[in-house]
């Protein structure tokens, strides 16, 4: 399709969609510095509500807003008009709630099933929904793209979508994302009163992240003078009181809004950081702390494996062998340090830009 213009939606630049918001900006990088068409159009909502750095993407020539978000019934007419006055050859929409009855074809990602896997975490009604606006995202869809092995075996499992129509993209590494120097650690330590040694967790509060489940560990685990950093936003006040426990006083610290520019040293001065989400579609935060020299405690289970590979331990989902991991990550030098060898290797598998060929790839099938 090197011919051809392709649109590509960026209304999930938006800090409501963190994992997703990373994937699509630092693709957008990826596409306008390697172009896989002649014609690039990026679709900005008027006005963004994030914290990525924009300037690159508003330098591109050709940029269009949009005034109706995701989950506006005017976007599909919006979006036909835009798509038409433009000529678009092929449309991208990195969500699956997305325009329908498009005048162009399409490609459409699709990032995990966690409804299908994590049932309990969802009521009956919203797995109803997310299995509709797949199915409707599916079929309106020329082909759909998906960030890891695992998601795009699932989709195939439970949508009955076949394997010529399913494209692993795969994910990237942003560059900040590297070992940071022990000053950048120190100050970082500094402004938040952090502890010398401790384990880091950087994650929403959502039911399938099992913040509960860790913290009930942490309670048990014999960690010395070792500390538990909790970064990320939570949406539940209960999650909050969680930190309220007896066991937990003097242990845990919390960092409610961790700023871009400083989660690669939050990463790099950790032992470790603590993945215990029981289904992720890739696992960015695990990839990002390995990126950065730092092993990763995670569920063996959905896409961690690929994400985590053999700089981390894979767990089962049970409170005594991550109490047990815990205890060795805190105590065991040499059993960390053998992770932590392993995390360069790890990390050289995965870049953006690899992620732009493997679209511009599949484009040309379409």
């Amino acid at each position: 399709m090197k011919q051809a213009t392709i649109a590509l939606d960026l209304r999930v630049l938006d800090d409501h969609f963190p994992g997703i918001g990373r994937f699509c900006y630092e693709l957008s990088l990826a596409l306008l510095q390697a172009p896989i068409a002649e014609h690039l159009h990026l679709i900005l909502p008027q006005q963004p509500r994030t914290q990525f750095d924009l300037r690159p993407l508003l330098q591109h020539p050709k940029v269009s807003r949009v005034s109706h978000g995701l989950f506006s019934v005017g976007q599909h007419r919006e979006w036909r008009s835009l798509l038409s006055e433009i000529n678009a050859d092929l449309a991208i929409f990195p969500y699956y709630i997305r325009p329908l009855f498009q005048p162009c074809p399409s490609l459409t990602l699709i990032y995990d099933t966690i409804s299908w896997r994590v049932p309990a975490t969802f009521s009956r009604r919203k797995r109803w929904q997310i299995a509709a606006l797949h199915h409707m995202a599916i079929q309106q869809s020329a082909a759909i793209g998906t960030i890891s092995h695992s998601a795009a075996s699932d989709i195939a499992q439970f949508y009955g979508v076949k394997p010529q129509r399913l494209a692993y993209l795969g994910v990237g590494i942003s560059a900040q994302f590297q070992p940071q120097p022990a000053a950048a650690i120190a100050a970082l330590r500094a402004k938040y009163g952090l502890p010398e040694r401790y384990i880091v967790y950087i994650a929403s509060d959502k039911p399938h992240k099992q913040i509960d489940f860790l913290l009930d560990a942490w309670q048990v685990a014999q960690t010395a003078e070792v500390g538990l950093v909790l970064g990320g936003r939570w949406r539940n006040p209960a999650s909050e009181q969680l930190l309220d426990h007896p066991a937990l006083q003097g242990r845990v610290w919390r960092i409610a809004d961790v700023p871009e520019d400083e989660l690669a040293a939050l990463y790099s001065g950790a032992l470790a950081l603590a993945f215990p989400s029981l289904y992720e579609g890739f696992g960015l935060p695990a990839l990002e702390a390995i990126a950065c020299g730092t092993p990763v405690l995670a569920q063996n289970s959905s896409s961690l494996p690929e994400a985590v590979g053999a700089a981390g331990c894979l767990l089962p989902n049970d409170q005594a062998a991550w109490v047990d991991a815990l205890e060795r990550i805190c105590h065991d030098p040499a059993w960390r340090e053998s992770l932590a060898a392993q995390t360069s290797a790890q990390t050289a598998k995965f870049s953006w830009q690899q992620v732009a060929q493997r679209l511009g790839q599949l484009l040309n099938t379409l």
